[in-house]
């Protein structure tokens, strides 16, 4: 998509990762890293091939969850939630 597109459009990945990053504490969410995740998101949402697309995926997850681990503790998002659960398995499942 060229720059006037992108200017008027604001695709799905984009507005997750945005409403993502609001839910992080004010320093992270104005650091260089979170700037990085918008980039991504666009990237994303600009539909790139399959090769791509899988690593800016993987790119944008890392970054999340460090933002995430450099949030205050008193962050109690959902995505905090998940991201310690899956962190942290259920130990009682010896099965794993």
């Amino acid at each position: 998509m060229n720059k006037i597109g992108r200017l008027s459009a604001v695709g799905n990945v984009e507005k997750a990762a945005r409403a993502e990053l609001r839910s992080l504490a004010g320093p992270v969410r104005g650091s260089a890293l979170a700037a990085a995740v918008i980039v991504l998101a666009q990237r994303l949402d600009d539909k790139p091939g399959d090769a791509v697309a899988s690593m800016l995926v993987r790119e944008l997850r890392q970054a999340m969850v460090y933002l995430h681990r450099q949030a205050p503790e008193d962050d109690t998002s959902d995505v905090s939630d998940f991201l310690a659960s899956i962190a942290e398995p259920d130990r009682r499942d010896s099965a794993h």
